[in-house]
């Protein structure tokens, strides 16, 4: 593959990173407004670490991006990045609202 195209590639990936990262930050901060500043209620411990780590996970699209367009030229791992990039645009909001949805449906 061209540079042009790994470049694509690694883009793709990114922006749906950071999409899926904006959704969790969005969604996370609505879940804890309603359920901890209006409910007054106590988080479990998946929770609270989706709502610590929420705001860092930002990151991980960006240093996605720098890795993927420092290898360009190697699509081995450029493929290996732009996979990283899609699980976490996949796995992090499914894990957020898992870690979030799972304490009502217990209670």
């Amino acid at each position: 593959m061209t540079h042009a195209e790994q470049t694509i590639r690694v883009v793709a990936a990114c922006l749906a990173a950071l999409a899926s990262a904006g959704f969790v930050g969005g969604y996370d901060g609505i879940q804890y407004h309603n359920d901890v500043e209006h409910m007054k209620g106590d988080l479990p411990d998946a929770t609270r670490w989706v709502h610590a780590a929420a705001p860092w996970m930002a990151l991980v699209p960006f240093a996605l991006f720098v890795l993927g367009m420092l290898w360009r030229d190697r699509p081995v791992r450029v493929t290996a990045v732009t996979s990283a990039a899609w699980l976490f645009s996949c796995a992090w909001p499914l894990g957020c609202i898992w870690a979030w949805e799972v304490p009502h449906i217990l209670c």
